[in-house]
């Protein structure tokens, strides 16, 4: 490292002081012994030249010391320099060992910061660090993805409106260890959260700031209402013939006892109810079984021509006995989609048999099969089921999928309809990828479309 030479006013300062006891001593002889004036001048230069060169050798160690601390390179090779000897190699070898322990401890602390933020940044968790100023410092990822982009830096009253969560962060900032919430986010759907909140160290270190970790309790929600509702809606629907089977058993053994007529009547009316019981069974452990295979997708190649086939011959005796007629529409080539057999097989059962149970006398229940195109360009394969009734009121549609949603529900358990089929169609479809359309006119009929990804990219005709 190349000399430097000492500032000019710092030299004169340091000459001045290392010469100040020299230049008292002189002057008190003067004063006191009344010496000759040019021995009192030789006396001063000579005490002001010595000074100036312990000035001097002191103030370029000192610059020599800083220089050596203020190089980039600061650490145990720049002591290899020939000026850094004595006192000043000492000292800056001293110094150069403690920064060089707080660099790497300052290093240490923002690595692991760096991979705190990043661990935050990629949690499944909504996660909000609220600063004293009560501004959002930071949003990971998933908190983004609730309360937008230009969530941070916003004051936190403008992010989360919530009364329950603004009082716990000032609780929280005067001193209270942390507290959970409850809220609710109302947007296109309502999300409901629990707040989870803990004080931790200000960014930087200035006080304390608040972090909130949110629990989305939705899809809980959800469960729990749609538990209540099904244990209801399956009570109630129990219920009534049960009711009616007691009653039949308490007048068969009472005044009904020893009449054959009303015994037999009874009797057919306790098949009925016995049956209306099986049925909503059956298709209970059906929804059951459905649903929880709901998320794997199958990986058959299914033949929906020869399911439709199947479906007719089974129902076309069912038709005919309420005088509708059943038309089956097929194309010319195969319709192949990868699903599970019974399962295509109970859609279009399903479908199909509700066409029948609300089609008026005389009326015509059409069954079709057709190649076409999703939205995203690939091959579908659409089965088509359309009624000649009487339709149904555009309110009714978005919930006719819902478990024991019936527009009629009078008509629909004089029919013998749980209330079930349609719910069963909804989740084969969502298993297998696809989509249910329902369109609806009043006084004109139904159709129901269900459209499956197609199993061929390309048309294969089919064999004679």
């Amino acid at each position: 490292m190349a000399q430097r030479d000492p500032p000019f006013g710092r030299w004169i300062s340091w000459t001045l002081l290392f010469a100040a006891p020299a230049l008292a001593a002189v002057i008190a002889l003067a004063v006191f012994d009344g010496s000759a004036a040019l021995n009192l001048f030789v006396a001063v230069a000579l005490a002001l030249a010595i000074a100036g060169i312990a000035a001097r050798l002191v103030v370029g160690r000192i610059e020599r010391l800083r220089g050596l601390l203020e190089r980039d390179d600061a650490d145990e090779t720049a002591l290899s320099d020939p000026g850094a000897r004595g006192i000043v190699g000492e000292i800056a070898d001293v110094a150069l060992r403690t920064h060089r322990r707080y660099g790497e401890r300052i290093a240490q602390l923002e690595r692991q910061a760096a991979d705190g933020e990043r661990i935050i940044e990629t949690l499944s968790v909504p996660i909000l660090v609220v600063r004293r100023d009560k501004r959002v410092a930071n949003v990971n990822r998933a908190a983004r993805a609730i309360f937008g982009e230009a969530a941070r830096g916003k004051t936190l009253s403008a992010v989360i409106r919530d009364p329950g969560v603004l009082d716990a962060v000032d609780d929280i900032l005067a001193g209270s260890a942390g507290e959970e919430v409850e809220l609710s986010i109302v947007d296109a759907v309502t999300r409901h959260l629990l707040a989870q909140l803990l004080p931790i160290r200000a960014p930087g270190g200035e006080g304390t700031a608040v972090i909130i970790a949110l629990q989305d309790l939705t899809a809980a929600r959800r469960i729990d209402q749609t538990r209540s509702d099904f244990i209801a809606n399956v009570s109630h629907e129990l219920r009534t013939p049960l009711s009616a089977l007691i009653g039949f058993i308490e007048t068969l053994h009472g005044p009904a006892r020893d009449d054959a007529p009303a015994r037999e009547r009874f009797l057919v009316l306790m098949r009925e109810q016995a049956e209306r019981m099986s049925r909503l069974i059956g298709d209970l452990m059906s929804l059951s079984r459905i649903e929880l295979h709901e998320h794997s997708r199958p990986d058959r190649r299914v033949d929906v021509i020869a399911a439709a086939q199947r479906v007719v011959e089974v129902l076309q005796i069912k038709a005919k006995t309420k005088a509708i007629g059943l038309r089956l529409d097929m194309p010319d080539r195969l319709a192949v989609v990868i699903g599970d057999d019974d399962e295509i097989t109970q859609i279009i059962q399903n479908l199909v048999d509700n066409a029948i149970k609300y089609s008026p006398k005389g009326s015509t229940v059409s069954l079709a099969v057709r190649h076409g195109r999703a939205a995203s360009g690939e091959e579908d394969i659409a089965i088509v089921v359309r009624d000649q009734g009487e339709g149904i009121d555009a309110e009714h549609v978005p919930r006719l999928t819902e478990r024991f949603y019936r527009v009629d529900p009078a008509r629909s358990r004089a029919l013998g309809g749980t209330g079930l089929g349609l719910a069963i169609v909804k989740h084969i479809v969502n298993r297998h990828g696809g989509r249910l359309e329902i369109d609806s006119v009043l006084g004109e009929g139904s159709t129901f479309a269900v459209k499956l990804p197609a199993a061929l990219s390309r048309a294969a005709v089919r064999s004679a």
